[in-house]
């Protein structure tokens, strides 16, 4: 929040110095006021070389976030503490906001998974919705104020909590830590 209120601020300066420039050219020229007119001129490049100077910045820390989560992603993964999806050997596996699912016979179908997420500056305004299908399956976790709820293919199964283990079975029974939510 501090960075924002110090890029309004240095906003607010670059955006006065251009108008002043602009103020100062404009009555040197009416005047015919050399120093004046070639002051605003000063003025105005002056704003103009900071917002270009700006945008180079903000590019290249831009680049640099992506690239770290680039990285990021590239080492998420089985085992590596990351959310993960895959299939195999008559069962998938998932891992979603650190809880663990296996879905016994997945059915034929695709696997994938996706995720909107939205967060404001507000405290305990953020909500996140992860979207997993596996085979026949579809697993949606969301996520609001810090709490977490579940839904297997479209049934309500309730909060969840990382560091769970779910099990869905061949009857699409689910299981949490060992016990049944689902019929």
């Amino acid at each position: 929040m501090a960075i924002g209120i110090l890029l309004m601020l240095v906003l607010g300066v670059v955006g006065l110095v251009g108008a002043a420039g602009l103020v100062l050219l404009v009555v040197g020229i009416i005047k015919r006021c050399t120093p004046m007119w070639i002051g605003g001129l000063i003025g105005i490049v002056l704003a103009g070389v900071a917002v270009l100077a700006g945008v180079a910045v903000g590019l290249y820390y831009a680049g640099h976030a992506r690239s770290a989560a680039a990285r990021h992603v590239a080492q998420r993964g089985p085992g590596a503490g990351g959310d993960y999806v895959r299939s195999g050997d008559g069962q998938a596996t998932a891992r979603i906001e650190g809880i663990e699912f296996t879905v016994i016979a997945p059915g034929s179908g695709r696997t994938g998974s996706s995720t909107r997420s939205r967060s404001t500056v507000f405290p305990g305004a953020s909500e996140t919705r992860h979207e997993v299908t596996l085979g026949n399956v579809v697993i949606v976790v969301e996520g609001r104020d810090g709490r977490l709820t579940l839904s297997v293919n479209t049934a309500d199964c309730g909060p969840v909590n990382r560091g769970d283990s779910v099990l869905i079975n061949e009857a699409r029974e689910v299981f949490i830590n060992g016990q049944r939510r689902l019929p």
